[in-house]
């Protein structure tokens, strides 16, 4: 389906699909930070006096690792083009394991510049 949303004068729209139609027989789990951890990091910023910067990237499900499983959409009405069915390469919104997708990209990235995981 597609999802529109409105922001100032510009209108944006974004593909999504119904993830909640789908099994739970693959990995879908993404580590996100803790409110407590963040203080932690925000307040070692502020003895270091370190420099904190934000980013928001843009289309980021879409920016994730290529797809290990076999996911088929049907095209939005809109792409006319029935009986069809669409095989994703990269994760899209709705998708269960999308966030784990940009995780693993995020996380591979990271590696690859040195940064090692924390426990």
């Amino acid at each position: 389906t597609w999802v529109l949303t409105e922001k100032g004068t510009e209108v944006r729209a974004c593909l999504t699909a119904r993830g909640y139609e789908e099994g739970d027989d693959f990995p879908n789990d993404s580590p996100t930070m803790q409110k407590f951890s963040f203080r932690i990091l925000l307040t070692l910023a502020v003895i270091n006096s370190w420099v904190i910067e934000t980013t928001d990237i843009k289309s980021a499900f879409l920016q994730g690792s290529k797809l290990d499983r076999l996911v088929y959409v049907k095209p939005p009405k809109e792409a006319d083009m029935k009986g069809k069915l669409w095989r994703l390469e990269k994760c899209l919104y709705g998708l269960k394991d999308a966030s784990r997708q940009w995780y693993l990209k995020v996380a591979n990235k990271l590696k690859e510049l040195g940064f090692d995981k924390s426990k």
